[in-house]
């Protein structure tokens, strides 16, 4: 903003000093002329008030020319001018010889005065109104080279959007292919690996539903049905206790759903992931505790975990966490609780969504 301001102030810099270089080549065109054509001169006075008064005509009547559109206004505004002028000129004129100055044109007679001093305000009218239709020119013609850029500017812009809906779309086609390559591949797996081991073939089979649900199972607004999630974080318990023999100490509290309850996706199996990351889940002293419940209008999720120790866990990055903070805040705004409790020992956290903030159709 700096800058322009003093761009700005440059290039008027510079306009005043070719106007002022300007006058001073005509006031010495005219004087230069006068005194070898005429062969006279009037005193220093008489010059400078006339040719201020004649320099504010100029600069008035190009406001006139450049700043109003409507002819009548133009025709009434000019004929005030010119009568201002010759008013002007009079005030001057008596008021000089009053004080004893020789002037060009004197008092003596007053209509040779009305007549040249019309003709003088004619002429730089005239002068004015060249000058005023030559800045429109000029203006109008900047007016269409920036029009005429910006719709260039625009088209640019355009091809871009289109280039990167392109590329955005080829690349939205090859990710669609990449997740089939890779469900095939685990179906493949899945059904050699069945028969010799029936657990691995489950687990497969669970690490199959559990990607495809990441990945894929939104509706057109980004949102999965909440039981769904409810389903899928059973997978995931499943999957871990197939993992550790069954060994894992985790107790689940989940209610029964009989609402369609529309949530943005993957936010408690990420928390429940991050239980089977960072918990200690082989103590039965403190054993996991996961909760989903809908009751009193809102959806309660908690989970409760005993720390492996304090050094493994602090060597978490908070990113998981973080993400879920802001998803949460753009999904919903403040119209949910998102808490953390840690100890030395436990983690918790607990998670609160009323259901009128969600899209809900009863089944």
């Amino acid at each position: 903003m700096a800058n322009g301001y003093i761009r700005i102030v440059k290039r008027g810099s510079k306009l005043i000093i070719y106007h002022v270089v300007g006058w001073l080549a005509f006031i010495a065109f005219e004087l230069l002329t006068i005194h070898f054509v005429a062969g006279r001169m009037s005193n220093t006075v008489d010059y400078v008030s006339h040719y201020f008064i004649n320099i504010i005509l100029f600069y008035t009547n190009t406001v006139i020319i450049t700043r109003n559109s409507q002819y009548l206004s133009r025709a009434f505004l000019m004929i005030f001018e010119i009568g201002t002028y010759i008013l002007c000129n009079y005030i001057l004129n008596y008021t000089l010889e009053h004080l004893g100055c020789v002037i060009q044109r004197p008092m003596s007679s007053i209509y040779p005065f009305f007549i040249s001093s019309f003709w003088r305000c004619l002429y730089f009218i005239g002068l004015s109104s060249c000058y005023g239709f030559a800045v429109n020119l000029i203006n109008s013609k900047l007016h269409i080279s920036n029009l005429i850029s910006l719709g260039l500017q625009k088209e640019r812009d355009q091809a871009i959007l289109e280039k990167n809906l392109l590329l955005s779309q080829n690349n939205y086609l090859r990710a669609q292919v990449k997740p089939h390559l890779f469900f095939n591949t685990l179906n493949f797996v899945y059904n050699s690996v069945y028969k010799a081991s029936p657990k691995a073939g489950e687990a497969v089979l669970l690490l199959s539903d559990i990607t495809r649900y990441s990945i894929s199972a939104t509706d057109e607004n980004g949102l999965v049905d909440l039981r769904k999630e409810l389903a899928h974080l059973v997978n995931l318990i499943e999957l871990n206790q197939l993992r550790f023999n069954h060994k894992l100490q985790i107790q689940t509290h989940f209610c029964e759903i009989d609402t369609e309850y529309k949530i943005i996706p993957l936010v408690f199996l990420t928390l429940v992931e991050n239980v089977f990351k960072y918990g200690d889940l082989f103590d039965s002293a403190y054993p996991a505790i996961i909760k989903l419940e809908v009751k009193n209008q809102k959806i309660h999720f908690s989970t409760f975990n005993k720390k492996v120790n304090n050094n493994q866990f602090n060597k978490s990055t908070g990113i998981g966490l973080s993400n879920t903070a802001k998803r949460l805040q753009i999904a919903y705004y403040d119209h949910y609780d998102f808490s953390i409790n840690e100890s030395q020992c436990t983690y918790q956290i607990y998670i609160t969504i009323p259901t009128q903030t969600l899209c809900s159709v009863a089944t």
